[in-house]
């Protein structure tokens, strides 16, 4: 009834949050360990309702997986901060390597095969291979970790970067933050894994894009607002790249009307 009323959801659960925790305090076990359970603010919340859970319940758990944005609420309180790190590594992981092999194996064109054509439209496919391709993961955390793990598992070779540089299981050479650029020619596939942040926000751009080789296929399971996405459709109407896979976008939901929709 709330939500009809044109009451958003995340306004709901934060004013539910404070409710149940006000009405432990009026029974008087406000120090119990319920006052201390687990209360998940997603990213969703927003600031205001972040700010008003946190000052009415001093004592509850956080867990966010964009924590920066809670430590200025969170500095004066007695709060248990815990982030969920990794929980998403082995689905995100798999999606990646969905992207490649639907690329690789032509899986849209198959789909596309028509019952009265199929034999003679298959037959001149021509299907590509995983095996001995060259990926680079930009971003080497616990996803991109779970990436290089998969793509080693067929054969490819793996390079990467990340912002300590260190010898990483499944990867033939990592760089630094700084070295990223310099790995881009040599990918058949570019994966990209990294956070967002002043550094990396639009670092895949027109200069970054035309550095890589001519077919390169893009995979961005990171933020949307990492790939210049002027540059994106503009290198893929040209056929400079095979294509890309995009689980996140600059704007979501993406409008019925942007480019991307009707981008080869």
């Amino acid at each position: 009834a709330e939500y009809s009323q044109g009451k958003k959801a995340e306004e709901i659960v934060a004013d539910q949050i404070i409710e149940y925790f006000q009405t432990l305090k009026n029974k008087g076990i406000a120090s119990s360990s319920l006052c201390r359970a687990l209360v998940v603010i997603k990213v969703f919340f927003r600031f205001l309702k972040r700010e008003k859970i946190i000052h009415n319940n001093p004592t509850v758990f956080l867990e966010s997986p964009k924590m920066w944005q809670l430590i200025p609420e969170v500095l004066d309180h007695k709060i248990v901060l815990t982030n969920s790190a990794g929980a998403h590594a082995i689905p995100i992981a798999e999606f990646v390597l969905l992207g490649m092999l639907g690329h690789a194996k032509r899986v849209s064109d198959l789909i596309a095969l028509t019952p009265e054509h199929a034999w003679p439209q298959g037959r001149t496919l021509q299907l590509g291979e995983l095996y001995e391709k060259t990926l680079v993961i930009l971003g080497l955390g616990h996803i991109g970790q779970e990436i290089a793990r998969r793509a080693a598992a067929f054969g490819m070779r793996v390079l990467g970067s990340r912002r300590r540089p260190v010898p990483t299981a499944g990867l033939e050479q990592v760089v630094g933050e700084d070295g990223w650029r310099a790995l881009l020619p040599e990918a058949d596939y570019l994966v990209l894994a990294t956070p967002l942040t002043k550094a990396t926000k639009g670092m895949l751009d027109a200069a970054a894009l035309a550095q890589l080789r001519p077919g390169a296929y893009i995979v961005n399971i990171a933020r949307g607002e990492i790939i210049d996405t002027d540059a994106l459709i503009a290198a893929l109407e040209q056929g400079q790249l095979a294509g890309a896979t995009l689980d996140v976008v600059p704007e979501e939901p993406l409008p019925p009307e942007h480019a991307l929709w009707r981008t080869p």
